[in-house]
């Protein structure tokens, strides 16, 4: 993951690759995960904790992996863009972590 991603830059690139007026858009789903990668070192495991409704656990971990790491043929790319993406098992909705987490 490259040092110099900042949260100012994720909006950016987030709006690069979703320009405004483009319609209903992961957009700010981009900048909502793009941004949680910098807090997070675990690539898209906290996407264990994302539902998989509406494909937010499958943004959760494209904007969190794909999309911010430095060498992937999708950095920066929109996730349609994207043929090599493919959701890890490790980062699936897990309902009982999500229990677990709870508690």
């Amino acid at each position: 993951q490259g040092d110099d991603l900042t949260p100012e830059l994720c909006v950016e690139k987030c709006n690069a690759a979703y320009p405004a007026g483009s319609g209903a858009s992961y957009g700010p789903t981009c900048i909502t995960y793009c941004q949680a990668s910098l807090r997070f070192k675990n690539g898209c495991e906290p996407c264990k904790y994302v539902v998989h409704w509406s494909g937010y656990n499958k943004g959760c971990q494209y904007f969190m992996q794909n999309f911010v790491t430095d060498g992937d043929p999708c950095q920066f790319k929109a996730m349609s863009e994207c043929p090599t993406f493919e959701e890890a098992e490790a980062c699936q909705y897990d309902h009982a972590a999500m229990l677990k987490a709870k508690e």
